[in-house]
């Protein structure tokens, strides 16, 4: 009869019940179609309630780990394979944490010590005191360190950024940004009508020659930036060229938007905000970090500008949900984040290492633990086509207009995402495929 090894000091019971099951699914040590020990027998096995053991096995149905029919009993169910779907979608830029689903899939259910009744209120608007202190101690790993009244609790990065941007950026008055850029940044610009300066990069990002002539020539006053691992280029700043836009920044007194939503891929890499002066927002959450379902993020800003990111707050949604908030930050606090963390540090350089062996062409600029490429199309190849022709293959890929800081002329080149696909060796398929479409002609155009 299966029986999970059940520690006192770890917890929950019922939790680890369900980890134990996971485990063991994963391992091998239950098959599909197994027979899990009657609810009765197995709480007699490991001396708890048979409510504990019930508890563990809805917990577990709902994660989808086990099934089972009236006076059959409880089975393994197979897990989803990586080719549940015909189509591939590499526009989206989210490696989910397949190591860990089940652990966070458990973590559904609040502490039962839980002063859970507060959840139920509304927040203040930068969110309640305990989340906006883990915010400060998540975002301190970056070695970046404020006060938790610097901190807000956000729906997500996303919205932080929309939050930063009705805060120090003015409407009608223009922005700089990278020549590509983020394209939420280029949609909240829009939604708040902020017209978009963009400014030259090279091999190392921004150039700070460039921003401070674009800076003096449009009489911008903010700019919004992605030292670490930007987006789409895959590129990280050096020390040094970081070091040259800041003294840009100080020189032409620049407010600044930081989006570090990557930065913890490159944890030796120090954000802009560690050693800004003046009026600055710096951006991060737990959706690309931890799983994308959690939509929590953290703003961090300047204490001059703290209150009018409150009151952006309160005008979008008044504040995020604590109940959600408490979920994702508790991962923080037990240390859960840091090995999820861990793992897709080097689940990304993995795949990385797998995008350079099938596209040897790739520009050497891109960062090792940069979890998405920016593949160049030689001629006779435009972006679009190139997109038209994998999403024949049944690989889904953006527009690269989308990443452009001012519309204009499109680049020769497409951004690729590595982590969507469950399985490296879906994803090895899926470069193979890349790398064929690429080395082949488009095919021709016919009109009538």
């Amino acid at each position: 009869m299966w029986q999970p090894q059940i520690d006192a000091n770890k917890g929950p019971t019922y939790r680890q019940v369900v980890d134990a099951l996971a485990d063991d699914i994963r391992a091998g040590r239950l098959r599909p179609g197994d027979r899990l020990p009657p609810q009765r027998d197995l709480a007699s096995s490991i001396g708890v309630t048979v409510g504990t053991v019930t508890r563990a096995y809805q917990l577990a149905a709902r994660q989808g780990l086990v099934g089972g029919e009236i006076g059959r009993g409880t089975y393994v169910r197979p897990l989803p394979g990586p080719d549940d779907t015909l189509t591939l979608d590499l526009s989206l830029n989210a490696l989910q944490p397949h190591a860990h689903v089940a652990e966070l899939a458990g973590r559904l259910d609040l502490d039962p010590d839980l002063h859970r009744a507060a959840l139920l209120e509304y927040p203040p608007r930068a969110g309640r005191l305990e989340h906006r202190t883990c915010g400060a101690e998540w975002i301190a790993r970056r070695n970046v360190h404020v006060a938790p009244s610097q901190v807000l609790v956000t729906v997500g990065a996303q919205h932080a950024l929309a939050i930063a941007l009705a805060t120090i950026a003015t409407p009608g008055s223009p922005m700089l940004v990278e020549e590509f850029t983020y394209a939420g940044i280029v949609a909240g610009a829009r939604l708040l009508s902020i017209p978009l300066v963009p400014v030259s990069v090279d091999a190392d990002g921004m150039r700070a020659g460039a921003l401070r002539d674009a800076a003096r020539e449009s009489g911008a006053r903010t700019v919004a930036i992605q030292p670490s691992l930007h987006n789409p280029t895959g590129v990280s700043m050096s020390a040094e060229r970081r070091a040259e836009i800041l003294e840009v920044i100080r020189s032409e007194q620049l407010a600044v938007i930081e989006d570090d939503t990557y930065g913890f891929l490159v944890p030796e890499t120090r954000p802009l905000a560690a050693d800004l002066d003046g009026a600055w927002c710096y951006v991060t959450g737990l959706s690309k970090s931890l799983a994308a379902g959690f939509r929590t993020g953290f703003l961090a800003t300047s204490p001059a500008v703290t209150d009018r990111a409150k009151a952006a707050m309160f005008a979008t949604v008044i504040g995020a949900s604590p109940i959600s908030a408490q979920l994702a930050v508790s991962l923080i606090a037990d240390g859960t984040a840091d090995r999820i963390v861990a793992w897709k540090c080097e689940e990304t350089r993995a795949r990385m290492q797998l995008a350079r062996k099938r596209l040897p062409e790739l520009p050497e600029v891109i960062h090792p633990a940069s979890p998405h490429i920016w593949l160049p199309l030689a001629l006779p190849w435009r972006a679009a086509a190139f997109v038209d022709a994998a999403r024949s293959r049944g690989i889904v890929l953006g527009p690269t207009e989308s990443f452009l800081g001012r519309p204009g002329a499109v680049p020769r080149a497409v951004r690729v995402s590595l982590a969507p696909p469950r399985t490296r060796e879906r994803l090895d398929a899926a470069l193979e495929t890349l790398a064929e479409i690429r080395s082949a002609a488009p095919l021709p155009t016919a009109t009538v």
